[in-house]
C-alpha cells in the first residue's frame, strides 16, 4: 500500500512512526501513523481546501480535533471513529446537504471527506450570513443540549434529537417573540408559552402541524 504514496518516516515510539508526505492528487498528511494509517496526532489536507488536524485512530478522526471547510465554516470539538461525536462547535455560513462528490482516497481508508453529514452526504454553503451550534452531537447531527444561532439572528436553546429541536427548549426571535416549552421533530408541539414582542402571552398546548 505504501508502494503508491512514498512519504518520510521518522521513528517515534514503539509501533509509532511520525509521517509527511504530499499525495499524487495534491492531498497531504503530517502526523503519527501506525499499521499503514493515521493514528495519533496528525494533520491531512485535501486538495479541495478543507483540513482536520487532531487526533486520529486507526485512519479515522477519533479524540478531539478541528475540522475547516474551504469556506471558512469550521467545527472544533469531539470525534468518534471518522465523525462528529460529543461536545463541540460548529460556525458556519448557512448550509445545505448535497450528494457527496466521488473522491478518490489516497489511503484507501474511511476518512471523512464530506465532514459533516451522512457518508453519502457533504454541506454546501452560501455567503453573507454565519450560524453557530455549540452543545451535544452525535453521529454527526445535533442531538441533546445544544444552543443553535442562527444566521438571521434567532436563538435556540434546548434539547436536539437527530437535528431536530425535540424536547424542552426556548426559542428567541429577532423580532422581540419568544417561545418556551416542548418541541416535536423541528416544531413547537406540546405545553408551552409563547409571548410576543407587544405583550400578548399565550400558555398552552400546541399541536403540530406541518
Amino acid at each position: 500500500m505504501l508502494d503508491n504514496h512514498k512519504g518520510s518516516f521518522s521513528k517515534r515510539s514503539g509501533d509509532f512512526f511520525l509521517y509527511s508526505k504530499q499525495f499524487k492528487n495534491g492531498d497531504s498528511y503530517t502526523g503519527q501513523w501506525k499499521d499503514d494509517k493515521p493514528d495519533g496526532d496528525g494533520k491531512y489536507v485535501w486538495e479541495m481546501g478543507s483540513w482536520y488536524e487532531g487526533t486520529w485512530q486507526c485512519g479515522k478522526q477519533h479524540g478531539v480535533g478541528k475540522y475547516v471547510w474551504p469556506s471558512g465554516a469550521t467545527y472544533q470539538g469531539e470525534w468518534r471513529a471518522g465523525s462528529i461525536h460529543g461536545v463541540g462547535t460548529m460556525t458556519s455560513p448557512t448550509p445545505r446537504l448535497e450528494p457527496n462528490p466521488s473522491y478518490a482516497n489516497p489511503l484507501g481508508l474511511s476518512l471523512s471527506f464530506g465532514g459533516p453529514g451522512t457518508r453519502n452526504q457533504h454541506l454546501v454553503y452560501s455567503t453573507g450570513t454565519i450560524s453557530r451550534y455549540q452543545g451535544s452531537w452525535v453521529a454527526d447531527k445535533r442531538h441533546g443540549l445544544g444552543k443553535q444561532i442562527y444566521a438571521k439572528g434567532d436563538i435556540y436553546e434546548g434539547l436536539w434529537k437527530q437535528d431536530l429541536q425535540d424536547g424542552p427548549g426556548r426559542y428567541m426571535f429577532t423580532s422581540g417573540d419568544e417561545y418556551d416549552g416542548e418541541w416535536r421533530e423541528g416544531l413547537m408541539s406540546g405545553q408551552g408559552t409563547f409571548v410576543w414582542s407587544g405583550g400578548e402571552r399565550y400558555d398552552g398546548h400546541w399541536k403540530v402541524s406541518r
